[in-house]
């Protein structure tokens, strides 16, 4: 490096081209590198089957947004609302929508609605049922001899008349033309039409109905609705958009509505709120880190320059990472660029030992000669404990140790080639705080050995304890939910739901017919689950889209039944009914002619009658995959044996990508540990390569195994858990402790070389110190983070900082005068 320093230093043109070129280059592409929000890249990308692909697939009906209108709650001492009623609830879904949609006509981030229904789509639907209903129908012969007694028919006929005098009546007069004896009404999906002439049905299949054209919770105190975003899950910039549109409709709206309160979740929101979150916390936290490490820098260095000097090699170190990730993998995560920005901070180390050491000096070439050996040793260690992160099955683990390896390499080079060429030939650093921190690293607490006890002490109670820790699986817990959003999903498993949680699962195939098939198998399983009582209800999607197999017995069975004396008789009842009655048995012509009808198997999916705005609630295409959707109904604390027996079911998938990521986050955890055993034997070696002299690579090494223990004895002891994004910070305190030691380790053998003198070693303390100190500020802020996956690093990284700073204050230099008493002893011998 002194020979590079050299040359630099009489050629200036050639170091400005150099540093130019260099840093426009990288920062060109690494300024431009996509960053990707797709949480599939969490697990082992060797593991991803095709199921899991498929649950994490943008599926309309599991990326749906979920709106409801209700009855504002006050708050406490605030005066009582008015109830509204079904009316003026509607009256408010509409108006939101209606300002949502008009808004939305410049972004187009909506793709479909569902919160008004045509009532003419309805009676198409149940129209094209009528003419096809031996495809729907499945009864016994002795189910249908009652269904077409003379006594039957002529009470349905009679039930019929009293509704005829009903508006509702006007409307189904077609359909009624097609049952006179009640078999449809009966058997089929319109089962309960007649409840206009009946009253209300005293069992309901859903916990929702339809009043007019909107859609209501049971209680009718809730108006629903759904819609379709036209965006993916990765896309939360334009989900964080969309939000903020809706939160302004919902503001508008409720103004002139104070009695109604609109709420709305589903999984855009989620992830938008994810987003949202996680960037506030990172600018708060970093913020208020940033404030108090300037404040902090600014009373130690005096003068910005030296401030600006030490960050600049930082900034290159991060654009030479995004640069060479965007010409070698084209783009990389979102959150190991956020993971890996922490990271940052041991990059920070290396600038600060050249930094300090210069301060101390004022001689850029002895820096330079000084700092080279330390400064590659700690920044070769940390590469590799972070580079084997590249040979997980993870791609976020793979691009976090890219990013992590490559900004350090970066940091380094800048550091010892660029950095010392523009120190300020005036170097005056605030000596009274440069005096303080020399006085404190003076104090040699490794002569207390009361602290030594106690930092030994701590140590081994918690590596006691390491075997203890607990790992979270479920990556959920690391999601934030907003108290917002919490809300609506709360309300709406009420409203719409009847209080139970509801799963969608899905029966898929390659066909849209195979996955129809394979249906009726799965519903008889959630049959067994439902007596059991592991579910509490489900929706049989196969009663409106039975299985061509299904449909084809069913027309056979129709056509068996009615023999042409079969039709004759039941015909003959008809007509005596329709006299009592005094109407015209021509009314009832097309039942007549259905019994005679030769029918073949038809799907009420493909006849494009259901708007896809409904039909996706059912069926969708995704890919080349066919999927037939059934929600099942079941409480918190069975959803997940819910779950796993379902899967188990052939053909059935969970549309819930989480549930197939436990094992898959196990897999990278215990991935994660492999690797870190073959980091640290590489650390080791490369240690005892270096050093050449076991004892001494041991001494140095000793800091970071025990402070990673350590960590894991303290997240026991404390409650903590280790997850999917704090077991990967757990790289950061590795590398930290390597500088950490090598440094101590590198003062410490220079000062015995040169019988006591304890320079070295004060600039290496110096520059720990205030290194340890930056990024103890940076990691104590998170506490502050309500986002949980950032929250929970806090703990365990700053336990880690303080352990390793602690080691290698007190242990790592009692272990070196050991060792060299040993030696000394061994040499007289």
């Amino acid at each position: 490096m002194n020979r590079i320093y050299e040359y630099f230093r009489t050629h200036r043109v050639t170091l400005w081209l150099t540093l130019s070129i260099t840093a426009i280059f990288f920062a060109v592409f690494g300024l431009t590198c996509p960053l990707e929000e797709n949480i599939l890249k969490l697990l082992p990308a060797a593991d991803q089957n095709e199921t899991l692909t498929l649950s994490f697939s943008d599926i309309k009906v599991k990326d749906k947004m979920f709106v409801q209108v209700c009855q504002r709650v006050p708050a406490e001492g605030q005066p009582a609302v008015n109830e509204l009623t079904q009316d003026e609830l509607a009256a408010v879904m509409d108006e939101f929508f209606d300002i949502v949609l008009t808004r939305d006509t410049a972004t187009h981030y909506i793709a479909s609605t569902l919160y008004q229904l045509d009532p003419m789509m309805l009676l198409e639907a149940g129209d094209y049922l009528m003419q096809h209903s031996p495809s729907y129908l499945d009864f016994t012969d002795s189910e249908m001899d009652s269904l077409t007694s003379e006594a039957h028919i002529q009470e349905t006929v009679g039930l019929y008349m009293q509704l005829m005098e009903t508006p509702l009546g006007e409307q189904l007069y077609d359909l009624l033309a097609y049952d006179p004896c009640g078999i449809l009404i009966a058997k089929t999906p319109l089962k309960g039409l007649t409840d206009a002439a009946n009253g209300p049905s005293q069992e309901q299949s859903a916990p929702s109905r339809f009043n007019g054209s909107h859609l209501f919770s049971e209680d009718g105190h809730a108006c629903l609705a759904f819609f379709d975003p036209n965006m993916s899950l990765n896309e939360s910039a334009k989900a964080g958009k969309m939000i903020r549109e809706m939160q302004r409709a919902k503001e508008q709206v409720e103004a002139n509505h104070p009695d109604a309160e609109i709420l709305w979740h589903g999984a855009l929101a989620l992830s938008a709120g994810n987003s949202s979150q996680s960037k506030q916390d990172l600018v708060s936290t970093i913020l208020i880190s940033l404030l108090i490490i300037t404040i902090l820098l600014s009373i130690c260095f005096k003068r910005p320059k030296y401030v600006i000097a030490m960050l600049l090699p930082i900034i290159y170190g991060a654009l030479f990472s995004l640069g060479i990730i965007r010409l070698t993998r084209g783009s990389m995560s979102l959150l190991a660029l956020g993971l890996g920005a922490i990271v940052l901070g041991v990059a920070l180390s290396y600038c600060m030992h050249v930094l300090i050491h210069y301060i101390y000096t004022g001689d850029a070439r002895d820096t330079v000669r000084v700092q080279t050996k330390p400064v590659l040793m700690g920044s070769i260690t940390t590469i590799g404990a972070f580079i084997g992160l590249l040979f997980t099955q993870s791609v976020l683990l793979q691009d976090f140790g890219l990013f992590a390896s490559l900004a350090i390499t970066g940091t380094t080079i800048a550091s010892l080639i660029f950095m010392p060429q523009f120190f300020p030939k005036n170097h005056e650093p605030n000596r009274k705080a440069f005096a303080f921190l020399e006085r404190v690293n003076a104090m040699q607490i490794d002569r207390h050995y009361w602290i030594l006890g106690i930092v030994i002490v701590f140590c081994g109670v918690c590596i006691a304890f390491s075997g203890r820790y607990t790992f979270d699986n479920d990556l959920h817990n690391i999601n934030y939910i907003s108290d917002f959003t919490a809300r609506s999903m709360d309300e709406w498993g009420k409203n719409a739901n009847d209080g139970w949680t509801q799963q969608y699962y899905a029966s898929t195939a390659k066909t849209l017919d195979d996955a129809l098939e394979q249906l009726p198998a799965i519903e008889a399983t959630c049959d067994s689950l439902q007596q059991s009582g592991l579910v509490k209800g489900f929706t049989r999607t196969s009663t409106f889209l039975p299985a061509p197999s299904v449909q084809q017995a069913r027309i056979e069975h129709w056509s068996a039944y009615f023999t042409p004396e079969r039709q004759a008789a039941v015909w003959k009842h008809v007509e005596q009914a329709c006299h009592a009655q005094d109407i015209d048995p021509e009314m009832f012509l097309p039942f007549r002619e259905l019994m005679a009808a030769d029918q073949e198997p038809v799907n009420l999916y493909e006849t494009g009658l259901i708007p896809e705005n409904i039909s996706n609630l059912f069926v969708e295409q995704v890919g080349d995959d066919w999927l037939v959707f059934f929600p099942v109904l079941t409480t918190a604390e069975d959803l997940n044996a819910g779950m796993d027996a379902l899967d188990d079911v052939p053909g059935c998938i969970v549309l819930d990508p989480y549930h197939y990521t436990h094992s898959l986050v196990e897999l990278v955890h215990d991935d994660f540990n492999l690797i870190m055993l073959i980091s640290s034997i590489f650390v080791l070696l490369l240690l005892l390569v270096s050093y050449r002299n076991l004892w001494i690579a041991l001494i140095a090494f000793s800091p970071m195994l025990i402070s990673w223990y350590t960590v894991l004895g303290a997240m026991a002891i404390f409650g903590q858990t280790f997850n999917m994004i704090n077991v990967v910070i757990s790289s950061f305190i590795f590398g930290i402790g390597v500088d950490y030691s090598i440094f101590i380790m590198d003062g410490l053998m220079k000062r015995q070389a040169s019988d006591g003198d304890d320079k070295t070693l004060v600039y290496h303390k110096t520059a720990i110190t205030i290194s340890g100190a930056v990024l103890c500020i940076c990691m104590f802020s998170l506490f502050f983070a309500k986002h949980p996956a950032l929250h929970s690093i806090a703990f365990a990284s700053l336990v880690g900082m303080i352990t390793t700073i602690m080691l290698s204050y007190t242990l790592q230099p009692n272990l070196y005068r050991l060792y060299i008493w040993m030696k000394e002893k061994s040499t007289k011998k």
